[in-house]
């Protein structure tokens, strides 16, 4: 009985457009194509959602659906700043545009972000948001299935000191480090700090930022993927153009799955947007979009 082509999944990074993905995730499963995913990639949310989609305890696309502003402080801790903030701002905290008007009034369309990223360093407020973030990952997630799995979970982060993106096998690292790579591969620059794992400094391997000048994006994680023998990529996409070397993967099959429409109205303006009415759109979206991409897989 011939035996179906195995598959190599990308997952690139976007800070909360990574619902999207859960959505495409869906589809697959629908499709019946988890069974055949032989290496997974990802960076930043699209490691996060790399670890959900290998050894969550809960359905990537329910969690997902469950995620906005009031869920997600259920993870922090109860004497987290992040609660008084909370209450200052209610549920603008996680809507970019609104909370750029609340801070920083003269900020206009397209610069939603910079107020979210001005609120959260004035306040000093990310470490506490990787620990919220930490907390997400230890609740949903079980690193002990990694080492059982099979096949290879790639995460990538900027190395600070060699300038350069770093790939973490999920699978061969001690299941105490596989939440901190995947903080410090959505460290992102002037919001997070860095984190370290093993005396090194890293940072979200999908930005690229004057603060590290040496190009150190790898958004679009698929080189991660070289050295491992599969017979198709799927590459689930945040943004409509990411720059990837796939020359390592010849004339083999690849599938680019782009969202069809925009998931923000300018670049990086919807990376925080966690309202509910956004979340449920992207999942919409990506199960959209998936189901149509994968018809003829």
């Amino acid at each position: 009985m011939e035996q179906s082509p195995t598959i190599g999944l990308v997952l690139s990074g976007g800070g909360s457009k990574g619902a999207y993905q859960a959505g495409v995730y869906k589809a697959m499963e629908e499709k019946g194509l988890l069974p055949r995913i032989r290496a997974v990639a990802g960076t930043s949310i699209g490691s996060f959602n790399a670890l959900l989609f290998t050894c969550g305890t809960i359905a990537p696309y329910l969690l997902w659906e469950q995620t906005n502003f009031s869920t997600l402080l259920t993870y922090a801790k109860p004497n987290s700043p992040l609660i008084t903030l909370a209450a200052q701002f209610k549920d603008r905290l996680f809507h970019p545009s609104d909370l750029a008007q609340a801070i920083a009034p003269q900020s206009v369309e397209g610069n939603e972000a910079r107020g979210f990223l001005t609120l959260l360093n004035q306040k000093g407020l990310g470490r506490p948001m990787l620990e919220l973030y930490k907390s997400i990952i230890l609740q949903n997630t079980n690193a002990d299935l990694l080492p059982n799995l099979g096949y290879p979970v790639y995460v990538c982060a900027y190395d600070i000191e060699a300038h350069c993106p770093v790939y973490f096998d999920l699978t061969k690292q001690p299941k105490e480090l596989v939440p901190e790579i995947i903080l410090a591969s959505s460290a992102v620059p002037h919001v997070l700090p860095p984190v370290e794992i093993d005396g090194l400094l890293y940072a979200d391997g999908g930005v690229n930022d004057p603060l590290y000048p040496v190009a150190n994006a790898s958004n679009c994680p698929a080189a991660a993927l070289s050295t491992v023998e599969v017979d198709q990529l799927i590459i689930i996409h945040l943004h409509e153009k990411e720059p990837a070397d796939l020359s390592f993967f010849g004339d083999k099959p690849i599938l680019h799955i782009y969202p069809s429409q925009p998931l923000e109205r300018a670049p990086g303006s919807g990376s925080f947007d966690m309202t509910q009415h956004t979340i449920t759109k992207r999942l919409a979206l990506g199960y959209q979009d998936g189901v149509q991409a994968l018809k003829n897989f």
